[in-house]
């Protein structure tokens, strides 16, 4: 039961350290630091997922093992062929990777917590939730980032008419969605 107890307390020291790392990484004064929090979140996220042990089931060492090596190719592959004039657009594009991860994380854990049947706190789906709109938010922003970065779309070529109105919608109806999920 007490490994259970560290094995949360890795989990949210790795989602702090991916929060704190993104913020770090809105300026270049302090991109390096941030990438080096993010990265000790995600090593502990890593090794928390090793060390959980999953009910029935021999474990997801082969999963993690694998997104590690996938991972690494990638990362490598696209270290040799990425130009440094076009760092921000490739910065650009792994943060919206790893708003999607959070997004996809966020589901895994709604689903399993629905699927269960077992009660869940209201301190989790509140994290959960809110790990959901920040990693979308945080996908579609880098993503949006990238495309004005690399010249593929101007500022004046995507203007919504009343965006902060939709914007306010938006909120408004994940507020929704949240508490109808807690009542």
């Amino acid at each position: 039961m007490a490994i259970n107890f560290y094995i949360e307390l890795a989990y949210m020291l790795g989602a702090v350290g991916f929060v704190w790392g993104l913020r770090l990484l809105s300026s270049p004064d302090s991109a390096r630091r941030g990438n080096l929090i993010a990265g000790v979140g995600m090593g502990l996220a890593i090794i928390a997922a090793i060390t959980m042990p999953i009910p029935g089931a021999a474990n997801n060492y082969i999963w993690i093992l694998s997104g590690l090596a996938i991972g690494g190719v990638i990362g490598t592959i696209t270290s040799y062929r990425v130009k440094m004039t076009a760092m921000p657009q490739l910065v650009s594009v792994f943060n919206g990777f790893g708003g999607a991860c959070a997004v996809l994380l966020a589901i895994v854990e709604g689903e399993r917590g629905l699927d269960t049947g077992l009660p869940i706190a209201s301190g989790q789906w509140s994290i959960t939730l809110a790990t959901l709109l920040i990693g979308g938010v945080t996908f579609t922003g880098s993503m949006l980032a990238y495309m004005k970065l690399d010249g593929r779309l101007g500022d004046n070529k995507l203007l919504l008419p009343r965006h902060q109105v939709v914007n306010q919608l938006f909120l408004l109806s994940a507020v929704i969605w949240g508490t109808m999920l807690f009542f």
